[in-house]
């Protein structure tokens, strides 16, 4: 299989470097509607899924995270605009 040979090679690269290979998550994209036609967007990786739509009382966004395990809770990463919401205090600081 040509595929084995290609991720040896990167594997030796990664080793070379000296960076540890991460097992990579699947992540799913889909689109729907609500039942009042408005569009929602989802994003799916484990049991941790992202929810994105309209705010029910105005223009902005509404952005929903859900995780279904404590450990998938805990490695969570959320930042907006290059600000850590959650965790929110990464490294025990008052500053995000």
């Amino acid at each position: 299989d040509p595929g084995d040979a290609a991720l040896t090679d990167i594997a030796l690269v990664l080793a070379r470097t000296g960076r540890p290979m991460t097992a990579a998550r699947d992540i799913e994209i889909t689109t729907t509607e609500t039942a009042l036609g408005w569009p929602v967007a989802c994003a799916q990786a484990g049991d941790t899924s992202v929810f994105i739509r309209q705010a029910p009382a105005g223009p902005g966004l509404l952005v929903e995270i859900t995780t279904k395990t404590a450990a998938e809770h805990d490695a969570l990463r959320v930042t907006l605009d290059g600000c850590a919401l959650h965790p929110a205090f990464p490294d025990g600081d008052d500053v995000a």
